[in-house]
């Protein structure tokens, strides 16, 4: 057994805010805007040919930010509760982040494919480590790395502010153009 999640919590509201989720009695998370601030309505389909290649940057509700960045935190150990209660004592975890660096850097294809053998191996399949090994080397470079958090968020100001307020900067990837 298995949980994969997102480690940076500020990626995942940010994709939540773009993609435009809405969970039941949350508060809210903010609104996708395009370039120029104007509200779009693209959603999920802003991934897709359906897009019409608009980038969408997210307004991240400054009020609620906190809230949300500790619910995605806690993700995973609470899955991981859920899956124990059901009788699933020993589900290991794993991260995206970890899955996908041997795309970003030869430097992390070690990191990678610690992560894909904890993947593998929590699924019941015996990895052939050879085989892994060689099919990340083969992708090192194949993805730019995540772009910087600026390049996704609108109001980054106020999102940059709740951050350091917070003491949570390390969550934030890139410059921030503020002192």
């Amino acid at each position: 057994t298995v949980i994969v999640h997102r480690a940076n919590a500020l990626d995942t509201l940010i994709c939540e805010v773009r993609d435009c989720f809405k969970g039941l009695n949350e508060p809210p998370r903010g609104y996708p805007v395009d370039l120029e601030g104007t509200p779009n309505d693209l959603c999920f389909l802003r991934r897709g040919a359906d897009g019409g290649g608009v980038k969408t940057k997210a307004v991240i509700d400054t009020e609620h930010m906190t809230w949300h960045l500790n619910e995605a935190e806690e993700y995973a150990q609470q899955q991981q509760a859920v899956l124990g209660r059901l009788g699933f004592q020993s589900a290991s975890i794993v991260t995206v982040e970890d899955l996908l660096a041997h795309e970003y850097s030869e430097k992390d294809v070690h990191r990678s494919y610690t992560a894909w053998i904890t993947l593998l191996e929590s699924l019941g399949v015996k990895p052939k480590h050879r085989t892994v090994m060689n099919y990340l080397r083969e992708r090192v470079g194949s993805y730019s790395p995540p772009e910087e958090h600026w390049k996704a968020i609108w109001n980054v100001g106020p999102v940059v502010k709740v951050l350091k307020e917070n003491n949570r900067m390390d969550l934030w990837r890139g410059t921030t153009g503020f002192a």
